[in-house]
């Protein structure tokens, strides 16, 4: 009978991951394992983030500075010459 209801057992895991459904364990598994990269990818994310604000606050406080001169960019992007 033990033999007969773990067989049993046994094939309604099967026929379930057939269908596509997992297991609560594999489910919960895979769950943390994505939450784990999303957490890593936000904060990647959240520090490019930081680092690009502070370099707009800089260009800001720089281009309404007194020190403000006007750039004038010819057809090469290497050969840029300040106006004055």
């Amino acid at each position: 009978m033990l033999l007969q209801d773990f067989n049993v057992q046994l094939m309604q895991r099967r026929l379930s991951r057939m269908r596509g459904e997992r297991h609560d364990n594999e489910e919960r598994l895979a769950q943390q394992e994505k939450i784990q990269q999303l957490t890593a990818e936000l904060d990647e994310k959240t520090a490019v983030h930081n680092v690009l604000n502070e370099q707009i606050k800089r260009v800001n406080v720089y281009m309404f500075s007194s020190r403000f001169l006007p750039l004038q960019l010819n057809s090469d992007s290497e050969n840029v010459q300040f106006k004055r």
